[in-house]
């Protein structure tokens, strides 16, 4: 499977994430969506409750991200005409819970990352995030499933964790370096959110991304990354 859907419906609090991950015009909406839903959300939050949330200091991740997508045009007419009101909002709120199923064999672990920390923000809002991996869970699709408050997956689904993996074509030979130490870095930051829910050691999860063999859902979850399979 390789072609790609990625789809955020804000009434139903549910992203559905199919086939390849990558940096497209559909996926760079569905960003801005989550960050919209998130800055509605907010904004509702800091009226009733009169109190700013916690905010997260920026990092690594974030500066590359934003160097990422700043590359791509978006449209961005229909995210900015999806302005929800106070009473969808409370009703948002009441369902208290985003849904995210992924069938993907991953893909760009930036888009990934991105991702990832939409509905990180999201959930420090208080929302659950439920996700539920089914078909195939792979590579940058893994750090999605982290986002989870609840991670759920299907009996039959694939898994794959690996260590990063570059492309070094079209590249001059003294920016190598650069891309080098900068994969290197992902990689460390992927293994550090591997690490927050692992039963195993670093050791051990290293061993098993270098292995990069196909893993099913009863072993992930032994390894944490799943809490129950339906």
């Amino acid at each position: 499977m390789s072609q790609e859907y990625c789809q955020f419906d804000k009434n139903g609090n549910v992203l559905t994430i199919s086939g390849l991950i990558s940096k497209s015009d559909q996926t760079c909406r569905v960003i801005e969506s989550l960050y919209k839903f998130y800055q509605e959300h907010r904004s509702f939050a800091m009226k009733c409750n009169n109190a700013k949330p916690k905010t997260r200091k920026r990092d690594k991740i974030d500066v590359l991200a934003e160097h990422d997508m700043a590359t791509q045009t978006v449209n961005t007419t229909d995210v900015e005409s999806q302005t929800i009101s106070d009473d969808e909002l409370i009703k948002s709120y009441q369902k208290n819970t985003v849904y995210v199923y992924i069938n993907s064999p991953g893909g760009n672990i930036m888009v990934a990352f991105n991702i990832y920390d939409c509905l990180n923000s999201i959930k420090r809002l208080g929302f659950n995030i439920e996700v539920i991996t089914y078909g195939e869970c792979k590579s940058a699709a893994v750090l999605i499933l982290l986002a989870g408050t609840t991670r759920l997956s299907s009996p039959r689904c694939d898994f794959l964790i690996h260590k990063t993996i570059n492309n070094f074509s079209n590249i001059r030979h003294d920016d190598m370096i650069w891309f080098c130490n900068r994969a290197k870095s992902i990689y460390q930051d992927i293994l550090t959110e591997y690490m927050k829910i692992s039963t195993v050691s670093r050791e051990e999860l290293e061993e098993i991304m270098s292995a990069e063999q196909i893993l099913t859902s009863t072993r992930m979850m032994e390894l944490g990354f799943i809490e129950d399979i339906i």
